[in-house]
């Protein structure tokens, strides 16, 4: 898949990676995402980012690799 949607936590391990076909899936799952985190989990964002991937092979090496298209920005809410 091209376009993927990579979101960590600070203070975490683990790195969510949502992938898609076309920018604005990859937009419309981020964006609901986004929209229904808790102040909480928004300020803990260490990035929640939509990558296009410079190889949309899924088992190439280089497939986390990229432009990154959209970021989220912690707000105060």
């Amino acid at each position: 898949m091209e376009y993927l949607v990579l979101r960590k936590q600070k203070n975490s391990t683990d790195e969510e990676v949502d992938e898609f076909k076309t920018f604005e899936q990859a937009e419309k799952f981020a964006d609901e995402e986004y929209n229904h985190l808790c102040s909480k989990d928004i300020k803990n964002n260490e990035y929640f980012i939509i990558l296009k991937s410079v190889n949309p092979d899924e088992e190439s090496e280089e497939h986390l690799d990229g432009d990154i298209v959209k970021t989220y920005k912690a707000i105060d809410r």
